[in-house]
């Protein structure tokens, strides 16, 4: 039944070269374990789009509720903290096998022609992987997420030219503060075509920087409440 419907489908797609192309490719020296480090990072990234869309289902980016409803997902939500520590270890896992994978391919040499256009793509995927672990890293919105990031966007205010851009887009402001959860949730989500979603930018940024009150929609009861606070809870990321 499936080789029936494959031959159909290749008598009008012509998918056998492509078969060949993708699968079928000689490996000089034969299979080994050194080559496994490309799938392995391709199967991180699923892992990590799958669980970054039911993260997403609850999570809110917003300063006053990140925190809690990162524990509402660990505490209340049926089979929250392991899916939750499938994304937070996948993405160290992501990082790991990426990395050594672009050192497999730099050792063996095979970033040389005809392939170094695809050494080039690699390049620019590694240092996408690491934006997403740095802007994810800010999401749960404690003291450990917050310093973290702020020492991080400190180190890229020190680039001549673009540095000061470059910080005011990553905090989404002057300071650390209401938009930042959300510009670094999106980041994360949108750019990895795991879940696309934008959460509101109002009420008050951490350590004193506090704009005019704010109404917002509490992410658990629907109700419009007055926000006067916004800090960084205590607590591990």
């Amino acid at each position: 039944m499936l080789s029936r419907f494959y031959a159909w489908l290749d008598s009008r797609l012509k998918l056998e070269p492509v078969k060949e192309t993708l699968l079928d490719e000689p490996i000089p020296g034969g299979a080994s374990w050194i080559y496994v480090f490309g799938s392995a990072t391709l199967f991180v990234f699923f892992l990590q789009a799958i669980t970054g869309m039911f993260l997403a289902v609850y999570y809110a980016p917003t300063p006053d509720h990140a925190y809690d409803s990162i524990r509402y997902i660990e505490t209340q939500v049926l089979f929250g903290p392991f899916v939750r520590g499938l994304h937070h270890w996948g993405a160290s896992a992501m990082v790991v096998a990426i990395g050594l994978h672009m050192l497999q391919v730099f050792l063996y040499g095979a970033y040389k022609p005809p392939r170094e256009l695809m050494w080039m793509v690699g390049v620019l995927l590694l240092l996408l992987t690491m934006g997403f672990a740095f802007t994810g890293y800010l999401l749960p919105w404690d003291q450990n997420a917050y310093w973290a990031t702020q020492v991080g966007i400190n180190m890229v205010g020190s680039v001549p030219f673009v540095g000061t851009f470059l910080v005011k887009v990553m905090r989404g402001g002057d300071t650390l503060g209401a938009s930042s959860p959300c510009r670094n949730g999106t980041s994360s989500s949108t750019t990895s075509s795991s879940s696309t979603w934008r959460g509101p930018s109002w009420g008050r940024s951490p350590r004193g920087h506090s704009p005019a009150p704010s109404l917002r929609c509490c992410w658990r009861c629907r109700s419009w409440t007055l926000i006067t606070s916004g800090s960084p809870r205590p607590g591990r990321s």
